[in-house]
C-alpha cells in the first residue's frame, strides 16, 4: 500500500466528466445499474500542459529534502501515442510531474512511484474539446 497519495491538479483544460451509458430499451446501463452512483473520468484536453502532485503525510508536493531519499519517479503504463509523452519535474521537487499530450487522443495511465513508499495508477482520457 503507497505511503501517499497523487492527483491531476484539475484546470478549464482538466476536468473531471460525468460517464454515461445510457439504458437500451429494458436493460439497464452496462456501466451504471444503479442511478444513485455517477460513474466520472478525468478529461483533458489535447495539447493541455497536466501537473501532477503527490501528497506526502498531508504535504502536497514536498520538496525532495524532506523526503528522506525516497524520491519519486514516473513512467507510463499505458498511452496511444508512438512513443509516451516526456515527463518532467521542477528542481528539487519530484514530488510534482509535467507533461502535454501533443500528438494523440485516447487513453492514458501514468505510473507514480516511490521509492520504498508504493506505486499510484492515474488514468485519463485525453480528447478534443471545443
Amino acid at each position: 500500500m503507497p505511503n501517499f497519495t497523487a492527483r491531476l491538479v484539475p484546470s478549464a483544460d482538466i476536468t473531471l466528466q460525468v460517464w454515461t451509458d445510457p439504458p437500451t430499451g429494458s436493460a439497464p446501463s452496462r456501466l451504471n445499474p444503479r442511478d444513485i452512483y455517477q460513474h466520472q473520468y478525468w478529461r483533458v484536453a489535447l495539447d493541455s500542459a497536466v501537473i501532477v502532485r503527490a501528497t506526502v503525510n498531508g504535504v502536497e508536493s514536498p520538496l525532495d529534502s524532506a523526503l528522506g531519499g525516497d524520491l519519486f519517479t514516473y513512467h507510463w503504463g499505458e498511452w496511444t501515442e508512438t512513443t509516451p509523452p516526456p515527463i518532467g519535474s521542477p528542481p528539487g521537487r519530484s514530488s510534482v510531474a509535467v507533461f502535454t499530450v501533443s500528438n494523440m487522443t485516447g487513453h492514458y495511465l501514468l505510473f507514480v512511484r516511490r521509492r520504498n513508499g508504493g506505486a499510484v495508477g492515474l488514468h485519463f482520457d485525453v480528447e478534443l474539446v471545443f
